[in-house]
């Protein structure tokens, strides 16, 4: 389902941005959310796990953009990657 409208309704790049909640870009062929790092969902309205370092997935990892689950590096575990495994 398109989140962003189309480009037909999008007047300016302000108002794009704001249909991802200013953490990403409107992709206006699909008129999806791009999220950028750290945010996920539809609207990329939601954060990414953060470590105690202040870094998503603690620094040891990748956040999907889609679900907001960390795929940790080898040797790293737990919800934002903050273990060591």
């Amino acid at each position: 389902m398109p989140i962003c409208g189309s480009p037909a309704t999008m007047s300016s790049f302000e108002a794009v941005d704001a249909f991802c909640s200013g953490n990403g870009n409107c992709k206006m062929n699909k008129a999806t959310c791009s999220c950028d790092t750290g945010f996920y969902g539809t609207n990329c309205s939601q954060a990414c796990p953060m470590g105690d370092n202040g870094e998503v997935c603690s620094g040891y990892g990748t956040c999907n953009e889609k679900t907001g689950d960390c795929f940790c590096n080898c040797g790293h575990d737990g919800d934002a990657c903050e273990e060591i495994s």
